[in-house]
């Protein structure tokens, strides 16, 4: 029986023979999986729990550089039209930047007050969401 889901603690032995284990291991009578020292439940590019859309259309972006310092640039492709929301994002989610403005095809924000860590930029134009992740060092 298989009572984990993602994130979960296993108890397995990780290395024998799986016949020395009738009965799984671990108080829950856990399936034994030797030879299986990791469980991917996610994709391993989206690990932190924020994808990076990537729609298939005319518009991207780009952010560098990465690591970043004291700024960033975001290069935009041709099709971004009318008033688009920036915005950055922590870790945990929480907004630390955000702004509305039409885009030229470089636009540099001011990230110096950000603390040392991984940071996704996204922006919304024309109903549609476009995000990147960087690193401020």
């Amino acid at each position: 029986m298989d009572v984990h889901g993602s994130g979960s603690q296993r108890s397995d032995p990780e290395a024998g023979d799986p016949a020395n284990w009738p009965y799984g291991n671990g108080p829950q009578g856990d399936v034994i999986r030797i030879f299986n020292f990791v469980r991917l439940v996610r994709d391993v590019d989206t690990s932190t729990g924020f994808d990076e859309l990537n729609i298939n259309d005319s518009k991207s972006i780009m952010v560098f550089p990465s690591p970043a310092t004291d700024y960033i640039t975001m290069s935009t492709s041709d099709g971004f039209s009318g008033i688009s929301t920036i915005q950055i994002f922590n870790l945990l989610g929480g907004a630390v930047y955000s702004d509305s403005k039409e885009l030229s095809k470089s636009t540099t924000i001011n990230i110096s007050e950000l603390k040392p860590g991984i940071y996704f930029l996204s922006v919304q134009n024309d109903g549609q969401a476009y995000s990147k992740k960087f690193v401020v060092k």
